[in-house]
C-alpha cells in the first residue's frame, strides 16, 4: 500500500499512535491473569512455580509447613531441601551459606529415609560429587545400594542411575567401600 496521501498517511500514523499503549496494557493484563492462574494453584503447586522461578524464599515458605508434616510429604522435603541448597549459592555470608547447605540436606536425608527414590539419588549425586558438599564414596554407595532396593523407583519407570553417574559410582568405589557400603545399606531402615 502506498502513502502518497498526506491524509491516508497521517490517519495510519494516528491509528498506530493509538495502539501503541495495548501491548502495555495487553502485558498488564496478562500479569493479572497469570497471578490469577498462580492463586489458583495448591499450595505445593505455587511452591513449585516459585522454585523453578528461582523466587527460592517464597517456596520455602511454602514447603516447609507441608515438611514438617513428615510421612506422606517426602516430596515437599525433598524440594524444601533443594530450595535451602540453591540459596547456599547466593548467601550473604559463608555462614549463611553453610546453615543453608545444612538445612536442605537434613531435609533430602528426610526424604530419603522415608524412602524416597528421588531424594537416594540426590545423596548419592551430593556425596560423590562433592562440590559444596564433604566426598563420601562408601555413603554414596550405601545411598545407591538402597536405592536399588527401593520398590519405588520402579513406580517411577526407572530401573537405572544415568550411565554417567553409575560410571562415577563403579569406578570411585573400592571393593572394600563396597562391603562397607553393601554392611550399612544391610543395616539402614526407613523412618
Amino acid at each position: 500500500m502506498k502513502l502518497q496521501d498526506p491524509a491516508r498517511a497521517t490517519a495510519l500514523a494516528f491509528v498506530l499512535c493509538a495502539l501503541a499503549p495495548l501491548p502495555a496494557a495487553h502485558a498488564q493484563d496478562n500479569r493479572s491473569k497469570n497471578q490469577q492462574l498462580i492463586q489458583s494453584f495448591s499450595p505445593y503447586e505455587r511452591a513449585m512455580y516459585y522454585k523453578q522461578q528461582g523466587n527460592y524464599a517464597k517456596a520455602i515458605e511454602l514447603l516447609e509447613p507441608m515438611a514438617v508434616q513428615g510421612h506422606g510429604f517426602e516430596q515437599a522435603q525433598l524440594s524444601l531441601g533443594q530450595c535451602y541448597i540453591a540459596t547456599a549459592a547466593t548467601a550473604t555470608s559463608p555462614d549463611a551459606a553453610h546453615d543453608a547447605r545444612v538445612k536442605g540436606t537434613k531435609w533430602v536425608l528426610a526424604a530419603s529415609d522415608a524412602g524416597l527414590p528421588a531424594a537416594q539419588v540426590q545423596l548419592i549425586h551430593m556425596m560423590l560429587e562433592g562440590g559444596a558438599f564433604k566426598i563420601e564414596p562408601v555413603a554414596a554407595g550405601m545411598w545407591y545400594l538402597v536405592w536399588k532396593r527401593n520398590p519405588a523407583r520402579l513406580q517411577t519407570g526407572v530401573s537405572e542411575l544415568d550411565p554417567p553417574l553409575l560410571h562415577k559410582l563403579q569406578s570411585t568405589l573400592t571393593p572394600a567401600d563396597w562391603q562397607k557400603a553393601e554392611a550399612q545399606a544391610g543395616a539402614w531402615r526407613p523412618q
